[in-house]
């Protein structure tokens, strides 16, 4: 497959999968053993299924999420895609009750491909940002004790993610 057909096909999982809401390009275009990082995950999901879990979890907290790709290029077996991501908090968000609040996040994700499908993929968004749109943090700034708390955890993980224990 040529870079411009695994574009076009990605770009029809996010038209058809993540927008529509139509789970079953996504074994079409993720490698069975796919593993996405997030800044909202621990850990990394590894299989499809830990996608299309992730995938419910959103449209059931967003049932309305749209996502408009503004930019996706690529070279050898790398992608890279900036998209907007739009939805109303109506349903439980992971673990947040429904606030009936308008989220708009700009994200970017980066995708390793092999044989059209996607191999591996690196997410990353302002999670802040999304947590003072959903009103779970005030507004005017992030309370130090929560910085802190983030600093932990990004430290616990970063020791994971080079091979070490906490």
């Amino acid at each position: 497959m040529s870079l411009e057909d695994d574009m076009a096909h990605i770009r029809r999982g996010y038209e058809e999968g993540w927008s529509a809401g139509n789970f079953a390009p996504v074994d079409e275009f993720l490698a069975p053993n796919t593993v996405l990082h997030a800044p909202i995950q621990p850990e990394p999901i590894v299989g499809r299924e830990g996608v299309k879990d992730l995938m419910m979890k959103l449209r059931t907290g967003l049932p309305d999420l749209k996502i408009t790709i503004e930019e996706m290029f690529g070279q050898d077996d790398t992608l890279l895609v900036r998209y907007t991501a739009r939805g109303t908090h109506l349903g439980d968000f992971m673990g947040i009750p429904p606030s009936g609040r308008t989220v708009v996040l700009d994200e970017i994700e980066v995708h390793k491909l092999a044989n059209g499908q996607i191999q591996e993929m690196w997410l990353e968004f302002d999670a802040a940002s999304l947590l003072l749109q959903l009103g779970v943090l005030p507004p005017g700034g992030i309370p130090r004790p929560v910085l802190w708390a983030v600093g932990l955890l990004q430290g616990l993980r970063g020791t994971r993610a080079n091979g070490r224990s906490a």
